[in-house]
């Protein structure tokens, strides 16, 4: 079973919308070879306004298109259920804006995907009103797996378990896993070095001094540095940890991992685990933080995120990371990356 969620690539959303217009055209045509008649033109009119009502209102509940259909393809909402009249129809006159020059307009406006920074393939009108149009031939479908996160659509092996890392054209797909959460893999099994049973350095510059717990009971002053390369070399093996996330997800690693929307090593960078956590309201970014065991002490790094990370005390105090700086993890204490939070046990 398909694990992972494969956005549409620009030719197939450009044949789709063609076969979508069979139709129309059909009656265009049948207008022209019998004459054009008042009566035959209204009626014409008439079957096309019905045809593109059916179309958007199956669209609407279902995410199908005669054309999806034919093509493999499945418009969805921001949460994977159906995209709802609202956005059907703004997508719709999206489309109708773009016909005033007509052909090119409409074409641009479907390979408007291919300009899509993000690397989700969405369109212009996708993104205006949160809509992803899915391959579910080469994917999983979310309408029948409950969602982009799904309710069953669990890796059956090793090998469909790497295909959940984002590697080579891979990085182009949502990559969001079965289960509730974040897809995660081993990162040998994803074209990158996998750590020895050792913990692997933290690969980061060295922390100024952290001392103990303040009022507010995070950490500040003269404490236990990080430890140096080295020192984490020789560390022993270090215990397994659970990563708990905001949505109930655990996620058990023993060594460095990288958390985001499309994790990517640094060139010469080692770690265990890449941990593709899908957040559709972009306040992640692709790679936002590394989490790592060293010395049996758990260490955060923030990978000059735009939104920033923070350390959460138990009564909600938020102390900001400093950008490429790893920093203790207090016993009892979470992690708040964008909108997202995730605790360590």
């Amino acid at each position: 079973m398909a694990t992972k969620l494969v956005n549409a690539q620009a030719h197939q959303r450009v044949l789709a919308k063609v076969l979508d217009t069979v139709v129309p055209a059909l009656a265009v045509i049948v207008v022209f070879l019998l004459g054009g008649g008042p009566a035959i033109v209204l009626t014409a009119a008439g079957l096309t306004l019905l045809y593109w009502i059916g179309v958007l209102v199956w669209e609407a509940v279902s995410g199908r298109t005669p054309g999806n259909v034919a093509v493999g393809l499945v418009t969805v909402s921001a949460v994977g259920g159906p995209p709802g009249f609202g956005a059907v129809l703004v997508r719709a006159l999206a489309l109708s804006v773009a016909s005033i020059v007509p052909v090119i307009g409409p074409f641009l406006l479907l390979v408007s995907n291919l300009w899509d920074r993000d690397g989700q393939r969405r369109g212009w009108h996708d993104k205006l009103v949160g809509t992803y149009v899915l391959d579910v031939r080469a994917g999983r479908d979310p309408l029948r797996t409950g969602g982009l996160y799904g309710d069953g659509a669990q890796p059956t092996s090793e090998d469909e378990a790497a295909s959940l890392a984002p590697a080579g054209d891979r990085s182009q797909d949502l990559a969001l896993a079965g289960g509730r959460g974040p897809a995660v893999s081993p990162v040998g099994t994803a074209g990158h070095r996998v750590a020895s049973p050792a913990p692997a350095a933290v690969a980061a510059p060295t922390p100024p001094p952290i001392t103990g717990p303040t009022a507010g009971g995070l950490p500040s002053g003269d404490g236990p540095a990080a430890p140096s390369p080295v020192e984490a070399d020789e560390a022993a093996v270090p215990a397994q940890r659970v990563l708990v996330f905001d949505d109930g997800t655990e996620v058990e690693f023993a060594g460095q991992a990288l958390i985001g929307r499309n994790p990517e090593p640094r060139r010469s960078e080692a770690v265990d685990y890449l941990i593709n956590f899908a957040d559709l309201n972009r306040s992640v970014d692709r790679t936002h933080v590394r989490v790592g065991l060293a010395q049996g002490s758990v260490w955060v790094t923030d990978r000059s995120s735009t939104n920033g990370s923070y350390i959460v005390d138990q009564t909600g105090l938020e102390q900001p990371l400093h950008p490429e700086v790893p920093m203790l993890l207090p016993a009892g204490c979470s992690i708040r990356f964008g909108d997202r939070r995730f605790t360590v046990r």
